[in-house]
């Protein structure tokens, strides 16, 4: 609520993903993205993003390699502790905020089967979520991981 947020966050999430017929998907996918940012007085304030719903695309499969290009959406939660002052470990003044959250993504999965049951993925995520009736919080998320196929 007090300042625009550029930083690079880390997270961890899940998907799980059936393939119905030549080219269509669906499933779950979820996870947490967290933030660290300076404030005015503080290098310790954060924004955290956990999330998660169903989603819908299409997959096309050639040799080796699945693509799927998908959108889903779900609930949310948004947690920031943003500092204004600190003095070493003491926070003199600092708010902690709370908000459930509409989120929809985008989602574009790359996967390279390496074995009939194993597959490398690496997907290109842009969450969206709507908090507060109309505050927006954007967050591109880049994912690398490991599939098992049945």
């Amino acid at each position: 609520p007090y300042q625009n947020i550029e930083a690079t966050g880390f997270g961890i999430g899940g998907i799980l993903r059936f393939y119905i017929g030549n080219h269509f998907c669906t499933g779950i996918y979820g996870g947490s993205q967290k933030t660290h940012y300076n404030s005015t007085g503080s290098a310790n304030s954060y924004i955290s993003l956990g999330y998660g719903g169903p989603f819908v695309g299409y997959t096309y499969f050639k040799n080796r390699m699945r693509l799927c290009l998908s959108v889903g959406a779900g609930g949310g939660k948004i947690r920031n502790l943003h500092i204004q002052t600190q003095t070493g470990s003491v926070l003199n003044q600092a708010e902690y905020f709370i908000n459930s959250a509409f989120v929809a993504y985008p989602m574009i999965s790359l996967d390279y089967m390496m074995t009939q049951k194993i597959a490398f993925t690496s997907q290109l995520i842009c969450i969206g979520a709507l908090y507060n009736q109309n505050d927006l919080y954007f967050c591109p998320v880049f994912q690398i991981g490991i599939l098992f196929n049945r």
